[in-house]
């Protein structure tokens, strides 16, 4: 439209998450309309740039803390051209897992978003066996790694045979628990705790009504749910990279997710 000065920003849902605007198009007025870009919240934060006629801004991602990015479009009285085409969208940043693995085997989950083959790569000679509860496995061996499992997925537990202690580091996209919903089957599920900080019980299942004498285990331990009472037991803290058994005793499915960080 003709005489405007309009300002917009885009703030990401997810806390920790970047604004991301991809523009496939991109036409005004040369010299006379402009589209300002903004790193942040306002139009007081650092300008990315200024674009006019055909001059297209790519792609701008936010790299400030709040993950926003601010837009100011400002026109004569004059003259209108196709304007432009852009796609919005949130990334989250990248993280580094890192856990300790015990000689044999260990309960794990990840908490950043990776592949089967990324793990296998951070394992090394130090791997042995990953298998989930449906029996799905990868084996590493003279040959390399091999079996059927295809996939690791957050919020799933994986039991992890190593021949000695060592330490692992993975990374890739820090995932978010609103967008990884949980889903527990009546008895036994292997799960995972996707966090970057340990949680009590009763905060990391805020969002989740467990069922009189559910019970979780993890590796060291057990805890139990009572009615009008609470958890119970020698856990009281989900940890990042941690995988648990939850047997529900509940007679339907339910899901849930994990808060993000306070």
């Amino acid at each position: 439209g003709n005489s405007l000065d309009y300002t917009l920003t885009f703030y990401p849902a997810t806390t920790g998450a970047k604004i991301i605007v991809s523009f496939s198009e991109f036409n005004v007025e040369s010299n006379y309309d402009y589209l300002y870009i903004y790193d942040g919240t306002s139009t007081s934060a650092t300008q990315i740039g200024q674009f006019t006629g055909t001059t297209s801004p790519g792609t701008v991602t936010a790299t400030n803390g709040k993950g926003a990015l601010t837009f100011r479009f400002t026109s004569d009285h004059s003259v209108n051209k196709a304007g432009w085409v852009a796609t919005v969208s949130c990334e989250m940043p990248s993280a580094v897992q890192t856990f300790e693995l015990a000689a044999d085997w260990n309960w794990w989950s990840p908490n950043v978003d990776i592949t089967l083959a990324d793990f296998e790569a951070a394992l090394g000679s130090n791997g042995i066996t990953i298998t989930d509860k449906e029996g799905h496995y990868a084996t590493n061996s003279t040959y390399g790694w091999g079996g059927n499992l295809t996939s690791i997925e957050a919020g799933t537990m994986y039991k992890v045979q190593t021949n000695q202690a060592c330490t692992i580091t993975v990374d890739g996209a820090l995932v978010d628990p609103a967008e990884h919903p949980i889903t527990l089957v009546p008895g036994v599920n292997w799960i995972g705790f996707i966090g970057t900080e340990s949680m009590s019980l009763s905060d990391a299942f805020v969002n989740l009504t467990p069922t009189n004498m559910d019970y979780i285990q993890t590796k060291d331990g057990v805890a139990t749910y009572y009615q009008g009472i609470g958890w119970r037991g020698s856990v009281t803290t989900l940890n990042p990279g941690e995988g648990f058994i939850y047997k529900s005793k509940a007679t339907t499915d339910k899901t849930f997710t994990y808060p993000s960080a306070k």
